[in-house]
């Protein structure tokens, strides 16, 4: 999987959620930190756009942290194990589970 494949707009939303649930903040005290107004970086998100390096940057020293540290996955996962680990939430139940058995599967064999 590429660079290009892993970080769409849906992930890269999703990594700033939670690095902005981890410093308890939300979207709107964010735009107070950068250039971005509150109203522009919803409408970013909400059109799937990514930020320009600029506002990315901005964002990055908004939250105290590198361009490094936004884009290093927690963990030491591999792209694909994060991929898996973010959208586990947008699969059923029933498919979380088989997902869970094939894991445990895969470990037996190795």
């Amino acid at each position: 999987m590429s660079n290009l494949d892993f970080w769409t707009a849906e992930n890269f939303y999703n990594r700033l959620d939670t690095l902005l649930k981890k410093q308890g903040r939300s979207f709107n005290s964010l735009s107070l930190d950068t250039e971005s107004s509150a109203a522009s970086l919803y409408e970013m998100r909400r059109k799937n756009f990514l930020p320009r390096f600029k506002n990315l940057c901005s964002i990055c020293d908004a939250l105290g942290i590198s361009l490094y540290e936004f884009f290093f996955l927690e963990d030491g996962l591999s792209t694909e194990a994060y991929y898996v680990v973010t959208n586990l939430k947008n699969i059923s139940e029933q498919g979380q589970k088989i997902i869970i058995e094939l894991i445990k599967l895969l470990e037996k064999s190795e």
